[in-house]
């Protein structure tokens, strides 16, 4: 527990709290230091890193730009279930390592999985929008 810190009450911060931000515009493999990664402009593939070793390390993927993302695992890993999922303009991803795949936690917007897309917020087991397959736990987030 030398580089652990533990919390029992809650944190407190005075001045906020400063997360790593990534801009980029091509190809990007996600680094250990990342935390939100932001796609810019362009169409392209951002790379996770393995999940084994790093369960509960969390990383957000946004697509800001005009294209469209493709989120890829390493080792035949998965994102709850498949290879890789993509996003659209303005869609945002949450993902969480359990130790051997990624597991999706949050999203916001359009996220391609298997072909078929979903829009709008998921929360718990409702949905509010128009999906063409439901079956994954997303929760929006501004």
């Amino acid at each position: 527990m030398a580089n652990e810190f533990i919390v029992r009450d809650g944190i407190k911060s005075l001045g906020g709290v400063t997360f790593p931000y990534t801009g980029v515009t091509n190809t990007y493999n996600v680094a250990s230091e990342d935390y939100l990664v932001n796609a810019t402009s362009g169409t392209f593939t951002i790379t996770l890193p393995t999940s084994v070793g790093i369960s509960g390390k969390q990383y957000i993927i946004k697509n800001s730009g005009n294209g469209v993302i493709t989120i890829n695992t390493t080792s035949s890993q998965t994102i709850d279930g498949d290879l890789s999922i993509s996003l659209t303009q303005n869609n945002t991803v949450e993902v969480i390592s359990d130790g051997s795949n990624w597991k999706i936690v949050a999203g916001i917007g359009d996220i391609v999985v298997e072909e078929s897309t979903k829009s709008g917020y998921i929360t718990n087991t409702f949905f509010t929008g128009t999906p063409n397959i439901y079956g994954y736990l997303i929760v929006g987030f501004p």
